[in-house]
């Protein structure tokens, strides 16, 4: 230990460390240069300018719960009914367009949901959670069984493979079992805030 307390720039193990976390740095600056998008003149506005805009109501995915454009985390413990919940009752109702736990309002004319299964057997998911939960519009719950497949969506073709697949299925709500498998693809530990903090950009 003290040996490693006073080695210096000069020693040659310290010396690798450093140029290997130069190098990572610079890799993920090219990066960055590399996958930026720009985003366009029309995000800016000042407030006043925002005043003169026609008042435009904030639309709802369920009514005074989840907006439109919002992302939502379900988080339980172990074995507590996790995917029960989100396909008898949110799934169903946002496929259907009736209401969510019978009390809140959705779209009466549905949504067309893409579920990523990465965490449970095919037939396990379709026997035990979709079936039982009779979806009045099963066309409209679209399913990627992607256990034991790593789509990393925060490379390029992980990206480009999962945007391909949401809009080929016309999809207009993703819901994803689980965030701790999605991190794992992309090679992120959810306890790395700014891992995470990537993954929810890539989700967006």
């Amino acid at each position: 230990d003290e040996e490693i307390r006073g080695m210096g720039a000069d020693n040659p193990r310290v010396r690798k460390l450093l140029e290997e976390r130069e190098a990572r740095r610079m890799a993920d600056q090219i990066e960055a240069e590399r996958t930026f998008i720009a985003p366009p003149p029309d995000v800016s506005w000042s407030a006043d300018e925002r005043d003169g805009r026609p008042r435009v109501e904030v639309p709802y995915l369920i009514e005074s719960l989840c907006g439109a454009k919002q992302n939502v985390i379900l988080t339980a413990q172990y074995k507590t009914g996790k995917t029960q919940f989100l396909m008898a009752s949110l799934a169903r109702a946002l496929c259907d367009g009736v209401k969510f736990l019978d009390r809140f309002a959705v779209p009466e004319d549905g949504r067309v949901v893409g579920h990523w299964n990465c965490e449970m057997d095919e037939a396990e998911l379709y026997e035990l959670y979709i079936k039982p939960a009779g979806f009045k519009h099963p066309e409209r719950l679209h399913v990627a069984n992607l256990v034991g497949y790593g789509v990393n969506i925060l490379s390029e073709n992980g990206r480009a493979w999962t945007v391909a697949w949401l809009q080929s299925r016309g999809v207009q709500v993703w819901t994803i079992d689980s965030l701790a498998r999605l991190a794992r693809m992309a090679g992120v530990d959810e306890n790395d805030n700014v891992g995470m903090m990537a993954l929810f950009m890539a989700v967006d």
